[in-house]
């Protein structure tokens, strides 16, 4: 599987994680895209415990997103080529699926206002604006700010419109819902498919076999052999007299000394 197209899936997952945690009400739908009437994906919602979600391709392909609340994991399956990579919700709520420590979640709001009532693909709706703050431990990457509308229909909670989050100013519209239980085979990883587990030190150590812990204690064992090599270079100095020599001598000692201490 393409590194992007992981990537870009873990940014539709956290996506996946407010519909799944918000719309619990069991039914099969279709998402189309509202000006070009083309579909977007089709869902399979089994309560709380399971959701399916399959993204279809401009060449046909199809992506699938499986949610089991038994395992509390997401499953990202290609089902061309018959893998999965599967992330834990725990990773995805607390931001530690990057592997980058300064991305993790300190703290996460949502809130939403109502702004009055309008008919929807054949259903009395409440326009809601949506807003949600996520603040990451590091001042680095400040805050994630989102709003978008949302139109739920006041009859059955479902939503029937909402902000396309790909394409702005656009929208996506669910038609074709059939409300009530749905089949337990479609939330089942097929046994032929192969796959891997998404590790503790998140996407960083599943494409450089590291931890961020590792790769910056790496970096920094070599930045010192660096500033050593070259401080020997300065000792070996053909060009420098002894009295230099040991000034350099001095010196490198004095740095190391420096650096022990400040560690």
């Amino acid at each position: 599987m393409k590194r992007i197209e992981l990537i870009t899936a873990t940014l539709a997952l956290s996506l996946i994680v407010v519909t799944v945690q918000a719309q619990i009400v069991p039914r099969y739908g279709e998402v189309y895209e509202k000006d070009t009437g083309k579909m977007r994906t089709k869902e399979w919602i089994a309560g709380e415990k399971f959701f399916r979600q399959d993204y279809i391709h401009d060449d046909g392909k199809t992506t699938t997103i499986i949610f089991r609340a038994d395992s509390a994991k997401f499953y990202h399956i290609d089902m061309a080529k018959k893998v999965w990579v599967a992330f834990s919700l725990e990773q995805l709520t607390k931001g530690t699926l990057s592997g980058l420590s300064g991305l993790e979640t300190v703290s996460r709001s949502s809130s939403r206002k109502s702004l009055g009532s309008e008919v929807i693909e054949g259903a009395m709706c409440t326009h809601y604006r949506m807003s949600s703050v996520t603040v990451h431990k590091s001042a680095a990457f400040g805050e994630d700010r989102g709003s978008w509308d949302e139109w739920i229909a006041n009859s059955d909670n479902i939503w029937r419109q909402r902000d396309d989050d790909m394409r702005p100013r656009r929208y996506l519209v669910h038609r074709n819902i059939i409300p009530g239980p749905q089949p337990d085979h479609l939330f089942v990883i097929p046994k032929d498919f192969k796959g891997m587990t998404v590790p503790a030190g998140g996407m960083l150590e599943m494409f450089t076999g590291k931890t961020e812990g590792q790769i910056k204690q790496e970096s920094d064992i070599g930045n010192k052999m660096q500033d050593l090599q070259d401080a020997f270079k300065n000792l070996n100095d053909p060009g420098k007299t002894q009295e230099e020599k040991i000034q350099e001598a001095l010196k490198l000692l004095e740095g190391v000394n420096k650096k022990n201490n400040n560690n």
